[in-house]
């Protein structure tokens, strides 16, 4: 369907022109674009690597290379062309050699694809922040190896494929992305064609139910969300380990101080700053400087919550709460709240 220029009179359908055409190269411009602005093509993705190729074959080269929040590895596959060539095979041989992939692994491909782009930032923590983790241990990489394959057009065989292995439990998307001329202009209409986006949410849970009973139940790794709630306010979606935040936060405001809680915690879970500092690099120049380091350890603020948001001050001291939670968390909210909570804190998993 052309896309139309509306004037107050008519509407009049823009030429609709090919990348060849238009002198638009594959690699040099279509790619270049897209791993900066990936969102276009794939939602809440972080591009990782391109052009990656970890196999005996260097002609085999997956051309973007993302992961998205919950983990899942995305081979995404670009074509000017109208047919889609045999895109959709490619994919799902690449996506096979990609879904052994380690978190340590991952890390090491990002931080190369960084430095190979001369971008600035340390792979590990931009990673973790992305899947909003504390560290590895909060989920599992690869559980899924998604493929969004990405096109001028689709013949009838890739779409007809593409759907049937969607039925079979695999994540593939279609992307559509079309060049029309507006005068000296060059529109681009990008549209997801498989799944049609309004049906996206629909699959997803179907394709859940298939692989839990496939798999008796799930992954031991599974990551809950928590619902926590203070008086008459609820906090709801929370990771695990910004739903001890906030009870630990709603707990501070009931009147209990941070060494009270400190005691029912098995290792130390606050760090320390004389002083009250409401800016995060004021907080970190401090920490950094300061003689108390828990566990004897050199302070790291990947494993502190230290936004301004989060930090807490009590009696002219700044605390930085612990983001490192495991199996225990559950059972440290009961007891704190059971100790502090005075029947005005709850949580839930959601």
């Amino acid at each position: 369907m052309p896309i139309y220029k509306l004037s107050k009179t008519a509407l009049s359908p823009l030429p609709q022109a090919t990348f060849s055409k238009l002198g638009i190269l594959e690699r040099e411009n279509l790619q270049q674009v897209i791993k900066e602005q990936i969102q276009a093509v794939s939602p809440e993705t972080l591009i990782i690597a391109e052009e990656f190729s970890e196999w005996e074959d260097s002609r085999r080269r997956i051309d973007l290379l993302g992961i998205d929040k919950t983990g899942n590895l995305i081979v995404i596959e670009l074509k000017r062309t109208t047919d889609g060539g045999h895109m959709d095979l490619q994919a799902v041989r690449y996506a096979a050699m990609v879904s052994a992939l380690t978190f340590d692994r991952v890390v090491e491909i990002f931080q190369d694809y960084l430095d190979k782009n001369q971008k600035e930032g340390d792979a590990e923590k931009t990673l973790l922040q992305h899947l909003d983790w504390s560290d590895e241990t909060d989920g599992e990489i690869g559980q899924q190896t998604r493929i969004v394959l990405v096109s001028a057009d689709f013949n009838q065989e890739i779409t007809t494929t593409v759907l049937w292995l969607n039925e079979q439990g695999l994540d593939i998307s279609c992307v559509r992305m079309q060049a029309y001329r507006n005068e000296a202009e060059v529109l681009i209409d990008i549209q997801q064609i498989i799944p049609l986006p309004e049906a996206a949410d629909y699959m997803v849970r179907i394709r859940e139910k298939k692989l839990e009973k496939k798999i008796g139940g799930g992954s031991s790794r599974e990551r809950f969300k928590y619902e926590v709630t203070h008086r008459e306010k609820t906090f709801s979606n929370l990771v695990k380990r910004r739903a001890i935040l906030k009870v630990v936060s709603c707990i501070l405001e009931e009147g209990a101080s941070p060494d009270e809680l400190q005691d029912l915690m098995s290792r130390p879970r606050f760090y320390t700053v004389p002083g009250e500092f409401s800016n995060e690099k004021d907080f970190l120049r401090a920490a950094s400087e300061a003689s108390q380091q828990p566990d004897g350890k050199t302070f790291d603020a990947r494993r502190w919550f230290t936004k301004p948001e989060d930090l807490i001050f009590h009696n002219g001291v700044t605390y930085a709460f612990s983001d490192q939670w495991g199996k225990n968390t559950e059972d440290t909210m009961r007891k704190l709240i059971a100790k502090f909570g005075k029947g005005e804190i709850s949580f839930r998993r959601i």
